[in-house]
């Protein structure tokens, strides 16, 4: 019952999720958001200055692609993988320990690659909101100079990137902490594309006082976009090996929002078709995967129903 303890008609939720199985309002599509490209090819809008736009501006700048089975397949591979391993481990794991598994966003697969201590800097030690901007130009700048890398590696990152984005920028409701207002983004404005994307190899390193000083106190999510891609490129030498993990970080903050997203945005969405984050939440619920889930065993199943007689 703790939908109803969380303020969700759980009866609500069933009949939106029955409805999503056979409404053709739900376009099986994704949203795209390429803010690089935006801001570059739309001077005169000032695009960065996001309390000024009116919101039909802000959509006319999104894209949608065919939500593929590839892309299905691989998220829900990725959410059965963390559901095994819960279950696997369900005798020795605590709250605190399901609470992390649940929580990664980025995170897990860079502890597991053993390199998370290079990156905390622009994943568990810095809001999610900035987070995302800084990985998103990354990719975009890791595709540019991998673009003739053709592996869906790069074109799922590519796309969740992208999804992402589409969410800080439009939907940020929907997000544990909506889009912050921060000035340092018109740094972008004005620019043209390449001479952005190439900047990245005059970026400084991740850990040198210049970066650190500038990261701590300016907040530039735009200059930490290149040091991160510059970081990704000179850290991991093989492309394949780059995008496997870029692929990861993204699925796994794909599902950190997922997780995080207030039910009262995932009902508003289901008023309209569905959103792919809320297939995701609820795909994520039927596994297992929530911080109320609890797992038992079959003797605590027989000693509950022999304590209730």
């Amino acid at each position: 019952m703790w939908l109803v303890d969380k303020g969700v008609n759980a009866l609500g939720i069933y009949y939106w999720l029955r409805k999503l199985t056979t409404s053709k309002q739900w376009s099986r599509s994704i949203s795209q958001y390429n803010l690089i490209r935006v801001c570059t090819a739309n001077k005169p809008l000032k695009c960065l200055e996001w309390v000024g736009i009116d919101e039909m501006m802000r959509h006319m700048h999104v894209i949608r692609k065919d939500l593929n089975g590839g892309l299905q397949e691989l998220i829900f591979e990725h959410l059965r993988k963390k559901a095994e391993k819960m279950k696997e481990n369900y005798i020795l794991l605590d709250k605190k320990m399901r609470s992390k598994i649940i929580g990664q966003r980025g995170d897990g697969v860079l502890e597991r690659e053993r390199v998370l201590g290079n990156f905390k800097w622009c994943t568990t030690e810095v809001e999610f909101s900035r987070s995302i901007v800084v990985w998103h130009l990354a990719t975009e700048i890791c595709y540019y100079v991998d673009k003739e890398d053709a592996s869906n590696y790069v074109s799922t990152s590519k796309c969740l990137s992208e999804y992402m984005m589409y969410l800080l920028v439009i939907r940020p409701n929907m997000l544990s902490k909506g889009f912050i207002d921060e000035g340092y983004l018109n740094t972008l404005g004005g620019q043209r594309y390449a001479d952005i994307i190439q900047s990245y190899r005059e970026a400084p390193g991740y850990d040198t006082p210049r970066f650190q000083t500038s990261w701590k106190t300016d907040k530039s999510a735009v200059f930490g976009g290149h040091v991160l891609a510059k970081q990704l490129m000179e850290s991991i030498s093989k492309s394949k090996k780059r995008w496997e993990m870029i692929e990861e970080v993204w699925m796994e903050m794909l599902t950190y929002a997922a997780a995080h997203c207030p039910w009262k945005e995932h009902a508003n969405q289901l008023r309209r078709g569905g959103e792919l984050l809320t297939h995701v939440c609820f795909l994520m619920l039927h596994l297992g995967l929530s911080s109320q889930y609890e797992y038992r065993t079959f003797e605590d199943k027989r000693f509950s129903a022999t304590n209730k007689r």
